[in-house]
């Protein structure tokens, strides 16, 4: 193999090992702390809380992720609140940056942060893929039409066929690793345009970084 298909094996290797460790999130109004408990939003703090879909050793997965794919110093507790400003961190592209090690710090810590920096770092470059093109281990950036023009998700290529591509993500709804549907790190068949019930996310972008973007 390759130089890049050695990376992509070992970035999908990473992905697969977690989802079958079954990550999940905490539900809506529930926080992880820095060391993995699960806090619950009561009034305008936050007390312990015992849940099953979140147990605290899954949590620091979550923590995991954050800290060695996206930022610098997790300054702000886990929630799965999308928003920042409400507190929250959405971890889809951070997952992937802690999936794919190889990749350099700024890209990593900075870039993946989001789909808006994504959109901007790839678009009109050469990481920039036609869809038709995707391949194994490519990042797909899916959204709904009418939504942000970047995308709303960041996800991994497993397989590709001519409607579809399988993915594997963080941060999505989907099959956790023990084939339940749940919200965390999940497989999905994600539509390409024209191939996906109404109101669903279809694949909009597809980037490929270059052998000059990873670290030696």
């Amino acid at each position: 193999m390759g130089e890049r298909s050695n990376r992509v094996e070992e970035c999908i290797e990473r992905a697969e090992a977690e989802h079958a460790l079954c990550v999940s999130e905490p539900p809506r109004d529930y926080w992880v702390d820095d060391e993995g408990q699960l806090l619950k939003r009561v009034g305008g703090g936050f007390a312990s809380a015992t849940n099953t879909q979140s147990a605290p050793h899954l949590a620091m997965h979550i923590i995991k992720y954050i800290e060695e794919g996206a930022l610098w110093n997790l300054e702000l507790p886990y929630t799965n609140s999308a928003s920042l400003k409400k507190g929250g961190f959405s971890w889809c592209g951070a997952f992937q940056a802690w999936c794919d090690r190889g990749l350099s710090e700024h890209i990593r810590r900075k870039v993946m942060l989001s789909t808006y920096r994504l959109w901007e770092f790839c678009r009109n470059t050469p990481r920039d893929i036609p869809l038709d093109e995707i391949q194994r281990g490519d990042l797909v950036i899916v959204g709904r039409k009418g939504g942000k023009k970047w995308g709303a998700h960041i996800t991994r290529a497993l397989e590709v066929t001519e409607t579809h591509v399988h993915t594997i993500e963080g941060n999505g709804h989907g099959l956790l690793g023990d084939g339940r549907w749940g919200e965390g790190v999940v497989t999905r068949k994600r539509p390409f345009q024209g191939h996906g019930a109404e109101k669903e996310s279809v694949i909009l972008f597809a980037y490929r970084f270059l052998d000059s973007d990873y670290e030696d």
